[in-house]
């Protein structure tokens, strides 16, 4: 249902925890006072999921209506490392050393929250927002805009989680992991503990793999199991992805809680 995917932006994009309660609420209440005074245009335009003008947010070409597929190919990667446990640190410095996410004029550097914004935004699963609020149509649910879309719903939801329970968990705290599987996958002969290991070879450029998982002999393992890293990382997160999407279509069946009692 709309609320879920609202409150989980509100908590991972929307400032404060003070700020993000109610956040909803809050869209809905703007809605009706500028139905009832008319004197908020901007607002009905939202409303009909039209742009608000301006430059096009990263990830869109000029205009805002159509996709940079450059630029969102780059959102997506980040959002697997992300879900792969990489800290939004770390995309940052990554992004600011490749000129990536809309620096400003005669600078490379980005804020730490517009990284985090850039990957969490509503509009990349097609949600109008307006003042920094997800918009709420008559019955509830988010309007949704005209723009060609970077994430369905369940991608984004997926993204939000992260980034909220890491920093309803334990703020603060380092949650890099420079291999996804490192000491969590095992070996299929002996089930030792599986590490990574960088491909110290590998260059741009190079169709070397840049890292491999292996059954090392120094932690106790066999050594007889190896597996190229990139390949299992993306196979490990499209199944992450998948479960996301079932388990949002499985909320999205169950009725509202008053709808099933009857209130």
């Amino acid at each position: 249902m709309a609320s879920g995917p609202i409150h989980m932006w509100a908590r991972v994009g929307g400032g404060s925890a003070e700020r993000a309660e109610g956040r909803s609420a809050g869209a809905a209440r703007a809605g009706k006072r500028a139905r009832r005074s008319g004197a908020q245009p901007g607002l009905e335009l939202a409303r009909q999921g039209k742009t608000s003008g301006g430059p096009a947010p990263y990830g869109w070409l000029k205009g805002g209506l159509k996709v940079d597929l450059v630029a969102a190919e780059h959102i997506r990667a980040a959002q697997k490392q992300l879900l792969a446990g990489v800290r939004i640190g770390t995309i940052r410095t990554d992004w600011q050393k490749r000129g990536l996410g809309h620096p400003r004029k005669g600078t490379t550097r980005l804020a730490h929250h517009h990284v985090e914004h850039m990957l969490t935004n509503p509009r990349l699963c097609g949600y109008r927002t307006y003042r920094g609020e997800i918009l709420l149509d008559d019955d509830g649910q988010p309007v949704i805009g005209e723009w060609e879309t970077i994430n369905t719903v369940e991608e984004w939801e997926a993204v939000c989680a992260v980034v909220a329970e890491r920093k309803r968990k334990d703020p603060g705290r380092s949650f890099a992991r420079k291999y996804l599987l490192s000491g969590i996958a095992r070996c299929g002969l002996c089930h030792t503990k599986i590490r990574g290991q960088v491909n110290k070879r590998w260059k741009p450029g190079s169709k070397a793999a840049r890292f491999t998982y292996q059954c090392s002999v120094v932690n106790g393992g066999c050594g007889q199991v190896g597996r190229v890293g990139e390949p299992v990382d993306e196979f490990v997160i499209s199944l992450v992805l998948a479960e996301q999407r079932l388990e949002g279509r499985r909320q999205r069946r169950q009725p509202r809680r008053g709808v099933a009692e009857g209130v």
